[in-house]
């Protein structure tokens, strides 16, 4: 019987498949919890276990390492497997635990320390060394920040200031502009994340608020789950990384493809 499989015919139903995904991640205190992963395209929500405590989380694009904030220490993971891989850990010189994500313009990892209840250093946005854990203060803050992300769409960080009620952007830590006020009813976000120009920002109770960028409007609510208590606490955009699906069939693809040529 004559083998019908081409690759042309593999790329022909290979085509309307999701070939990548949009996550938000979310984690959480409880060192029980494991990180839950939302697909913003489906709404489905997965988890993976392992995590650890979190206290802010972020993303590197370009290594594809998710990072992690735990008080004074600052774990890397690798994820380009969509697992969390590898991980290597260094000691912090300050106790850091609001938002954190990588700024691809500067090269560099930036956290939020967002409480003065513990250490003497002014609250603020920091630029954190991840081989010594030296952190060097960018700008001092008086309000509570408790979540930031990168928008890759516009250049701008996005933050959560929960002293106000508001999503702000800046460009260079130095000057904010108000996105939108907080959701009626909502006075706090203990994390935010950024995918496709939408800030997505997660409560305790598993709700996962959406916001439009560029319109200052928010739409769909998800939900992920109520976490433990209150114990959910920060968030990261993870943007266009291979699906699973998408994986399976272009391997399933390339490998009939070479039994072909057999």
């Amino acid at each position: 019987m004559k083998n019908l499989f081409s690759p042309a015919i593999a790329a022909t139903f290979l085509v309307p498949m999701s070939a990548s995904a949009s996550l938000v991640a979310i984690g959480s205190t409880n060192p029980n919890e494991p990180l839950r992963l939302l697909d913003t395209n489906t709404g489905i929500t997965t988890t993976l276990p392992g995590i650890g405590i979190t206290l802010g989380l972020g993303y590197n694009a370009g290594t594809q390492q998710l990072g992690v904030l735990r008080g004074q220490s600052f774990t890397l993971f690798d994820f380009s497997n969509q697992t969390l891989d590898s991980p290597t850990t260094v000691a912090l010189d300050k106790f850091m635990s609001g938002g954190l994500d990588w700024d691809p313009n500067g090269n560099r990892w930036i956290g939020v320390r967002p409480e003065s209840g513990i250490g003497s250093q002014p609250l603020g946005f920091y630029e954190i060394n991840t081989t010594t854990g030296t952190t060097s203060l960018i700008m001092a803050l008086t309000n509570r920040y408790d979540g930031m992300d990168f928008d890759p769409s516009s250049g701008r960080f996005i933050v959560s200031d929960n002293t106000n009620g508001l999503i702000k952007s800046t460009t260079d830590f130095s000057t904010f502009t108000t996105i939108a006020a907080f959701p009626s009813g909502i006075t706090t976000f203990r994390g935010l994340a950024v995918v496709d120009n939408t800030a997505f920002l997660p409560r305790a109770n598993g709700d996962v608020y959406s916001l439009d960028l560029t319109t200052g409007l928010f739409g769909t609510t998800y939900n992920v789950g109520a976490f433990s208590s209150t114990t959910q606490f920060g968030a990261a955009g993870i943007e266009s990384i291979p699906a699973p699906a998408a994986i399976s069939l272009i391997a399933m693809a390339g490998l009939l493809a070479n039994r072909r040529k057999r």
